[in-house]
């Protein structure tokens, strides 16, 4: 029961919290970069690894907040408009 809390549970929350609601609430009020970077920085500080694996750690979360922008702006509700524009 552990293990399935720290491998599988803590990851899901983990993802939910930073990159659904954080991620979701400061793109709202600025840039994806400033976003992405808050929630890079607060991601890598609370993970106790140590601050020689915090650059990582912060490049892991960058790219977790571009694939969740990237998923966001691909929704089914854009797919009739790229569709359209993709068969000009």
């Amino acid at each position: 029961m552990l293990y399935a809390l720290a491998c599988v549970i803590a990851p899901v929350l983990e993802e939910t919290m930073f990159r659904g609601a954080l991620f979701h609430h400061l793109r709202r009020r600025w840039g994806w970069l400033i976003s992405a970077g808050v929630v890079a920085i607060i991601f890598a500080s609370i993970h106790v690894q140590g601050w020689t694996v915090a650059p990582t750690l912060a490049t892991i979360a960058l790219v977790l907040a571009a694939i969740r922008d990237g998923a966001a702006r691909s929704s089914p509700r854009s797919l009739p408009t790229r569709a359209t524009i993709s068969s000009c």
